[in-house]
């Protein structure tokens, strides 16, 4: 099976809605699928809660992508074509 990661973003006013509409809506979810699945595959899902553990900065203006490209250094072993089309395009 192949690990997916979601990142979500939102206002922090409406942080503990989002957070357990998503709880709620994730456990629906996996109810049905156990339910309804012939395979018996382990799902396992991770909801986590990072408004303390990551920093989010927001760069604009006609140089922001100067400044990204100068800040961050690519992996040089990063092989995936959708990987090596936004390093291009930078």
């Amino acid at each position: 099976m192949t690990a997916r990661t979601i990142w979500l973003r939102f206002h922090p006013s409406v942080q503990l809605e989002v957070f357990d509409t998503l709880k709620q809506a994730a456990s629906r979810t996996l109810d049905n699928y156990k339910t309804n699945s012939n395979t018996p595959q382990e799902v396992t899902l991770e909801i986590a809660d990072l408004k303390r553990h990551v920093n989010v900065f927001e760069i604009m203006g006609p140089k922001s992508s100067q400044v990204i490209k100068g800040a961050l250094s690519p992996v040089s072993s990063e092989k995936r074509e959708e990987f090596l089309k936004v390093r291009l395009s930078i």
